[in-house]
């Protein structure tokens, strides 16, 4: 069954090239968990930690040794798949099906489900990558994707309060709201505005204001202090999107590392 809070983690093997990056950009705006992959067999034992998970494998890519590692632990997975409830999804698009394509095709047929089919159009394929992931209730009853939230310092961070600046650190970020705490100890009272905030995390975020509404006591004593932005402009809202997406994938990065 799948967790609706938590909704599900979605795995892309092998999405190369201009038309699968606008893809896989959109579901990153949309608020989708998603992770690009381009190692066969590691990242599929990776994600067969992760329960409810949807893994979908570009057919058509030209790494196919990758593609026949990933295909082959698979099938020595099948049983620890199924009982995670992971999903494997076979992706194509109507560019082109090449006679490689269609031979993974039956040798994934018995562990993939029915072949997601994309259009030509980057633009009408993203809409339709979006509605797949809905139809497989991707997001679940969460509205954002989250970065941190493990106890540690993130990345610097600078906040001015009536023209004051307060210097602390990031605990973790969605595109909605950040939690935080400040040098020294200080704590803000509750429904304190905050006029700036300047996040070092490689790219400076103009214009973003918010409310403190909320401070969260430790274990070890310490406090967080959790502030909701005002709704960013565009261009504001992507470069969160961008970080956190790849945050999410470095952490990704680093386990396929250690795990070899």
């Amino acid at each position: 069954m799948i967790n609706k809070g938590a909704g599900r983690k979605v795995f892309f093997f092998f999405p190369e090239g201009n038309f699968y990056r606008t893809i896989i950009e959109t579901a990153v705006d949309e608020e989708f968990e998603i992770y690009t992959l381009s190692r066969g067999a590691a990242g599929i034992r990776l994600a067969a930690d992760h329960q409810d998970t949807l893994v979908l494998i570009n057919m058509e890519s030209p790494l196919r040794s990758e593609t026949a590692a990933l295909l082959k632990e698979s099938g020595n997975l099948a049983a620890s798949l199924e009982k995670q409830g992971i999903m494997l999804i076979p992706v194509y698009s109507q560019r082109s099906r090449t006679d490689e394509g269609l031979q993974d095709q039956a040798e994934c047929t018995a562990i993939c489900g029915e072949p997601l089919v994309l259009p030509a159009s980057p633009a009408e394929a993203a809409a339709r990558f979006i509605a797949f992931l809905e139809e497989k209730e991707a997001k679940g009853q969460r509205r954002y994707v989250r970065f941190g939230g493990g106890g540690g310092s993130i990345a610097p961070l600078t906040i001015s309060v009536r023209k004051k600046e307060y210097k602390g650190s990031l605990s973790d970020i969605s595109s909605a709201a950040v939690s935080f705490n400040l040098e020294n100890g200080i704590l803000l009272p509750v429904g304190t505005r905050i006029e700036s905030f300047s996040l070092e995390i490689g790219k400076e975020i103009m214009n973003l204001k918010g409310t403190l509404t909320l401070r969260r006591k430790n274990p070890d004593g310490t406090f967080l202090m959790v502030a909701m932005f005002d709704a960013p402009g565009t261009a504001a809202r992507r470069t969160l999107h961008r970080y956190i997406h790849a945050s999410l994938q470095l952490q990704l990065y680093r386990r396929l590392k250690a795990a070899h």
